[in-house]
């Protein structure tokens, strides 16, 4: 899992350890060099804290489809934006429908948004719950054996950021599409 760190939504490490007080609130754009200094431009949309300040998890095996069941997120995560740096940082979200199958996501139980809908309007943030589907034995019927709530903040430029908080046990992770 690659980590990064967001200012003011620019990609980068040295500048992580500003403190909250220091750190711009106002959404921009800047082009960071090894030489250059940083070219900015402001806008007057002020966008929640955690749109600048989150970790990003570029992570292929969180994807509905993908099928290996190793991985849980038993630790608080926090404010995620998941991506996908394969399709270009594509960014992606928690799936709204059932994933097709148990055992996928990286987990052996995969968590979706039962009955969500994402916020439309940027600055927004609301609260969801995520389900954790399990099979009873022998059966085929699905249920939420587990729900967890989260917060889930609409940035703008197609990409939402979510409140992770730890699953209550290990084989149970949070999928991405």
């Amino acid at each position: 899992m690659n980590r990064f760190c967001f200012v003011c939504g620019i990609l980068v490490t040295a500048l992580c350890c500003l403190s909250a007080a220091e750190a711009p609130h106002e959404e921009s754009t800047s082009t960071i060099a090894s030489t250059a200094p940083v070219e900015s431009t402001t806008t007057s949309a002020k966008l929640p804290f955690q749109c600048s300040h989150h970790t990003v998890i570029d992570d292929p095996t969180r994807h509905i489809l993908y099928n290996a069941t190793r991985s849980c997120d038993d630790e608080n995560l926090g404010w995620v934006r998941f991506i996908d740096r394969a399709n270009n940082g594509r960014s992606m979200i928690i799936p709204t429908v059932q994933p097709p199958y148990l055992e996928h996501c990286g987990a052996v139980v995969p968590g979706w948004l039962k009955d969500f809908t994402y916020p439309t309007t940027i600055g927004t943030t609301v609260e969801a719950s995520v389900c954790f589907d399990f099979v009873i034995t022998g059966s085929t019927v699905r249920f939420c054996m587990y729900t967890i709530d989260i917060q889930i903040t609409n940035c703008g430029h197609d990409f939402f950021v979510f409140n992770l908080p730890a699953a209550p046990r290990c084989n149970l992770r949070y999928c991405t599409i």
